[in-house]
């Protein structure tokens, strides 16, 4: 017996257009498509110019430099702090007066 051939349901066809402005992927010069959504290069124009416009400021993540460096800023600020307790404590002790400590219960 001769086998039939499979039928297979034909290919779903895409549509791809712009889900802001509907425009066609022919009627622009570059679509971006992403899971269930799209946009042209004549929308993401648009939206880079109103930004621009409003004055917004795009928020960048501070880079691994800008990291350490603030790190290190934090550590000589807590330092001098430091310094600045040991030499009062210092001056304190040699007066003559007994040290305060701060745990005490009066």
């Amino acid at each position: 017996m001769a086998k039939k051939p499979k039928v297979t349901a034909p290919a779903k066809k895409e549509v791809l257009i712009c889900s802001f402005c509907g425009k066609h992927k022919t009627q622009v010069r570059n679509l971006l498509t992403g899971p269930g959504v799209s946009i042209c290069n004549e929308c993401i124009e648009a939206a880079v110019e109103l930004i621009d416009n409003a004055g917004w400021e795009v928020a960048r993540t501070p880079t691994d430099k800008a990291l350490f460096i603030a790190d290190q800023e934090r550590l000589v600020a807590r330092k001098t702090a430091m310094l600045g307790l040991w030499r009062q404590q210092l001056s304190i002790l040699a007066a003559g007066a007994p040290p305060r400590s701060e745990n005490a219960m009066h």
